[in-house]
């Protein structure tokens, strides 16, 4: 990924974020993040139920189509949208992360 995408990606975040600021002009930054971490955590969800979806015979047929890609991305912009404000850079906080568990498993 070029930084170019990078810049592109966050630039979307931040109008998403604006308007979900309008949308929600009453609420704290306190009730932001508590609302965006349960819509992480209902994103995520959906991501398990994609995995069960694709991998296990057992699970029922659903009436809508589910992809295990798009809910990964769901899941990735929800936490994009929950880092947006925060004091640190999360492109940088990855990389370091990264560092560390490549540093952590000797690769």
């Amino acid at each position: 990924m070029s930084m170019q995408q990078i810049d592109s990606i966050n630039n979307k975040i931040t109008k998403l974020d604006v308007h979900f600021r309008k949308t929600n002009e009453s609420f704290s930054e306190k009730e932001r993040l508590f609302s965006r971490a349960i819509k992480l955590n209902e994103e995520v969800g959906e991501l398990c139920e994609a995995v069960l979806y694709e991998n296990d015979n057992n699970q029922r047929k659903k009436e809508k189509e589910i992809d295990l890609d798009s809910e990964l991305v769901d899941v990735i912009i929800c936490t994009l949208l929950l880092a947006h404000n925060r004091k640190k850079d999360v492109w940088i906080e990855i990389d370091k992360k990264l560092d560390k568990q490549l540093n952590r498993f000797n690769l």
